[in-house]
């Protein structure tokens, strides 16, 4: 068996446990994940929990302590975003391998295989945009942060000084001090736009995550159709005795 044979003989395999098994149970996995990574029902009731989160951790603290909920979807959307196009990228393989050579008449099912991989093409390419804007969120909100005005500022002072005496029991003597003193500067104005405009940061991330979920779903559910309604054009295009002819698509 040649290389290209081979190939081919293995993605037919995977393809089809990709529409029996793979494709339905990644729409299964992404709809719980779904419902696990954003527990706010809408941006409203994000900005309320990210509000109380964001005065407890000032509480505590003056550092950026960031926002877990936000940070931990934008792993998870990352990790399903890479998924789903090495999904969408074995779906185009499949279907460009399984194109016959083009012949005068009975190109219908050729014809259907590539507007199918086009639509793929077109869905994976729009998901590879996704990621792409992430590291404006820690950007952004890490200059939003920077600007709240009632944070604690902790310095620290060293001071130290040497001295030295001859004579004595024990010859020449050297005394040694230090002294380290700490302060802690609150500023009196309390600035709630500068938090509020934390939170927004914060609130507008998850809500594109959200519906960038919501996208991956709706790619494996467009997929999965897309190819179970075709999958003996997208095959075998020209038949399985190679002149079979095909009127429909979809």
């Amino acid at each position: 068996m040649s290389a290209i044979k081979a190939i081919k003989s293995q993605l037919k395999k995977d393809v089809n446990e990709l529409v029996a098994t793979g494709l339905p149970a990644a729409l299964t996995r992404v709809a719980s994940l779904s419902q696990s990574t954003f527990p706010h029902a809408s941006p409203s009731a994000a900005t309320a929990a990210f509000s109380n989160e964001l005065a407890a951790a000032l509480k505590s603290s003056s550092n950026n302590s960031g926002n877990s909920t936000v940070s931990a979807a934008i792993d998870t959307v990352s990790d399903e975003v890479n998924t789903a196009i090495a999904t969408l990228q074995s779906l185009e393989r499949w279907i460009q391998l399984s194109t016959p050579q083009m012949e005068d008449g009975n190109n219908f099912g050729v014809s259907v295989q590539m507007v199918v991989a086009k639509e793929l093409a077109d869905i994976r390419k729009e998901l590879s945009k996704i990621t792409g804007g992430f590291v404006d969120y820690y950007e952004k909100r890490a200059g939003a942060f920077d600007k709240i005005s009632n944070l604690s500022i902790e310095s620290k002072s060293t001071a130290s000084s040497e001295s030295e005496s001859a004579g004595g029991k024990d010859g020449e003597e050297k005394k040694t001090s230090k002294s380290v003193s700490t302060d802690v500067k609150m500023s009196t104005r309390e600035d709630i736009d500068r938090l509020k405009a934390v939170v927004a940061v914060d609130v507008k991330w998850y809500s594109e995550l959200k519906a960038a979920m919501t996208e991956l779903f709706n790619t494996y559910v467009i997929a999965l159709d897309v190819v179970e309604k075709n999958f003996l054009k997208l095959s075998e295009p020209k038949g399985s005795s190679g002149g079979r002819n095909y009127d429909n698509m979809y």
